[in-house]
Order: C-alpha cells, then structure tokens, then sequence
C-alpha cells in the first residue's frame, strides 16, 4: 500500500520537513483526519440544566504525555457556554502555548452522564475508525517531536499562540495493523507504571523528611481543614482584614510554635536589593532563573539561556552563590532553593526575595530546609494574598516565624534533610531517564517501522 503525500505548504520550512518525513514512513500514511474527527459535536439534547456532566480545565491535565487528569462534577447549565465539550473516550490535547509544549493531554473516560466541558484551549479528537486505537493516536500526536514541531504552526501573537486544527487534520497519520497500535501502546503503559512507581516512591520519601523535622523540632502542626466556618474578636484583628489569615488551622500553626524558640525571619536575615541592567551587560546572553525552574518537590534550581536582547522586564535581580531565592508567588508551594556557585552571575526574576545575609548563629542550610518544611510553607500560605496565584510581600516574608533550635540539632536536620532529598532527586532522575528512552523507543518504532 503506497503512502499518500501531503501539501502542508501553509507552514513553516521546518514543520515541511518534518511532515515530509512522515510520509516517507513506510508504513501507509493519510492525514489523521481520514481517521478521526477534530472538535466534533457532542449531542447534550439528553441533559436538562441540573444534569452533571465532567469539568476538566487546564490545570487538572498532566504535564509531560503522562495522560493523568482529575474531573469533577458540574450542572450542565454552569458550563454550558464559554467551554468546550467532549465525551467519554475524546482525546484531549491543549494546543495554547505553554501547555502544548509541556504535554498536557489526555483521554477521558467514566465523565458524568458520558460527557464533560473543559478549557477552549483543548483540542478534542475523536477517533471513528475501528482499526484505530484512540490510545495509538494519543501517543502518536504526544510525542515530544511532534509537540516540539507544532511549535512551527503555530498563530496569533507571542504568549497567546495557538497550534490551529489544521496542523492536526493534515498530519500525516502511519497505519499500523491493529495489533502492533495494541504492542506499542502496552509498552508505554508499562513505562508510564514504572515511572508512577519511582515517583511515588520519592514522595513518600519527602513525606518521611517533613516528619523528620517536625520531630526533630518537638512540633505537632493542625490537621488542614477547609470550609470551616469560625469567628475572632475584633480587637485580635489586627493589621490583616482577610478571613483568610485568621483561619483556625493557622492560629493552631501559631499555637504550635509559641511552644519552641522562634524567631520573626526578618530579625535575622537581610534580603538583597542588587539590581541588574540588561543594557550594562556586555555579552549576548544571559542565565535566567525563573519560578518555574525551582523545582518545589526538592527545591533544586535551574537556569535557561537567554539572549539579552529579549531579556524579560522581571529578569533584573542579581544572585550571588549561596543566596536563598524564595518564590513570592505561590510561595507555599515550595520554590525555594539554596544556590551554589554555579549560579555565580546569574540572574533572577523579581518574583523572587533573595536573602543574602544571614546571621552565623544560623546554618544557611538549616534555614533553607526550615523554610521549605511544613510549618514556614503554611505561614507563607497564610501570609499571601490573592486568589488562583496567591503571592506574599518582602514585607509578610519578614514577618514568619522560624524555629531557632542549638546550632547542633540545626547540623542535624540539615545534613539528614539534603541526604535524604538526595535519594528523592535519585529516584527522580531514574524515574525521567526511563520515561525518556520509553519515548525515545516509542519514536524510533514510528520512524523506523518496515
């Protein structure tokens, strides 16, 4: 069976290449729309307005090709309009820079009543032939080729770039007997469950470090609670008017702490002001540190290379070897890293505090494990303001306490805490080296089939 060539002349060169490329497979290729539907209609006649149906926005999609999403229930009539529809056994796939890049896509399955709404940033592709498997074509049009190539399709304007449906309906699509689709697929299942494995692995792991220290400090934190209704008298108000601050669990933080020695961060540290000006520097590029590359399971930093010419406004705070760089964004969620001097020069955005001096009578270590710990990651939370991307002032950064133990317990939980997340980056190395050859693999078989 001879393969048919595509025209895909309305995109770049590159992406030419690359669709060119595919059509030289040997395996028979059409483009995907011979096969599936993109954005098909989903009937909703059978739903009256209070009827459930799944709700899947962006955010509860996984990144990296894992498949994993969360869906919740919602009326009908709530998401009716301004949303897109799909049904049980739809793919799909966010074609909204970043998210494209960063691989959340899925196929949903068991949504309430058989149908969901979700972000209008999702392609959703239905497949309606029955010598194709909707789980071969997930893992076809994921891969990390073919997510970096859509990239070269992409319109609109910069942070709002979309990849169109026709990149989709005109990709050249390599048939395969029903049984090899069944043989790929299963391999990269079984990748997926390993990588699960590994993971979990390391996130209990971290579970054991927060136990540790807690332990270690003598402090038993409140359980979470949520929707909890409670009143406070006027005149414990204080300066903060938000219901938020006053919350039960957060003055069972505060309860906690008055039992052990504290101190309020601002008394003991000071943070830097150096400025940096992209028209000073005289080379052509520059090593950014932004939010997203802190890693906030383990608090490691990374940099990426950019061109000073297209320096971002928020990349203007200088770093310096063992500065610690806290998230002012979210900063609960961990982003807090301890910078050696690979870092020297590099340049960090203004979404972060940086403290440079801390007094000698406390390990730098020691504060970097404490702040990423349980009970300075609530009092962040209960300090920030905001909504979907809550974020805290230098000014609230200052004010959370810090258990102050002897410098010997500090040692302790400093050296125990960076041996033990050491295995935990272990385990997550192992966990990506695999999940990246199983890619790799599944690609190879695509290309290279006979």
């Amino acid at each position: 069976m001879v393969g048919t060539a595509l025209s895909a002349s309305v995109f770049s060169p590159e992406l030419n290449r690359f669709l060119n490329k595919l059509n030289s497979i040997s395996a028979a290729t059409k483009p995907l729309s011979h096969y599936v539907d993109i954005n098909p209609s989903v009937d909703v006649s059978i739903l009256d307005k209070d009827a459930l149906v799944g709700f899947i926005p962006m955010e509860s999609v996984s990144e990296d090709a894992t498949g994993e999403y969360t869906s919740t229930d919602r009326p009908f009539e709530e998401v009716r309009t301004g949303y897109t529809p799909f049904a049980d056994g739809d793919i799909l796939w966010a074609k909204i820079t970043p998210s494209m890049q960063n691989g959340k896509s899925c196929i949903v399955a068991g949504l309430t009543n058989g149908i969901g709404f979700g972000s209008t940033e999702f392609h959703v592709i239905r497949v309606r032939d029955a010598n194709v498997l909707g789980e071969f074509v997930w893992e076809f049009i994921s891969q990390d080729t073919m997510r970096q190539h859509a990239t070269f399709a992409f319109t609109g304007t910069a942070g709002q770039q979309r990849v169109p449906g026709s990149f989709l309906e005109k990709l050249p699509f390599p048939h395969f007997s029903i049984s090899r689709q069944r043989e790929l697929v299963a391999v990269m299942n079984s990748a997926r469950l390993r990588r699960k494995r590994k993971l979990r692995e390391a996130e209990e792991l971290l579970k054991e470090i927060d136990a540790f220290v807690l332990h270690k400090l003598g402090i038993v934190l409140p359980i979470p609670t949520l929707g909890q209704a409670f009143a406070v008298r006027t005149n414990s108000v204080q300066k903060r008017l938000d219901a938020h601050f006053h919350s039960p669990e957060f003055r069972g933080i505060d309860h906690a702490l008055s039992s052990i020695h504290c101190e309020r961060l601002g008394d003991f540290v000071t943070f830097s002001k150096e400025t940096w000006h992209p028209q000073a520097h005289d080379e052509q590029t520059f090593r950014y540190i932004t939010i997203t590359t802190v890693k906030s399971k383990t608090g490691s930093a990374h940099w990426a290379v950019v061109p000073t010419n297209e320096a971002p406004t928020r990349a203007r705070k200088k770093v310096s070897p063992d500065d610690i760089i806290v998230s002012l964004t979210r900063p609960h969620h961990g982003s807090i890293a301890l910078l050696d001097s690979t870092f020297d020069g590099c340049i960090a955005s203004t979404g972060f505090a940086v403290v440079r001096e801390v007094e000698k009578r406390i390990h730098r270590e020691y504060l970097w494990c404490i702040l990423r710990s349980p009970i300075c990651l609530r009092q962040l939370l209960q300090r920030s303001s905001g909504g979907s991307y809550p974020a805290i002032t230098e000014t609230e950064l200052k004010n959370i306490m810090v258990p102050i133990p002897d410098m010997d317990t500090q040692d302790h939980i400093a050296s125990e805490t960076m041996s033990r997340l050491g295995e935990v980056q272990k385990l997550y190395g192992e966990a990506e080296k695999d999940w990246r050859l199983s890619k790799r693999w599944f690609e190879e078989q695509i290309y290279e089939e006979d």
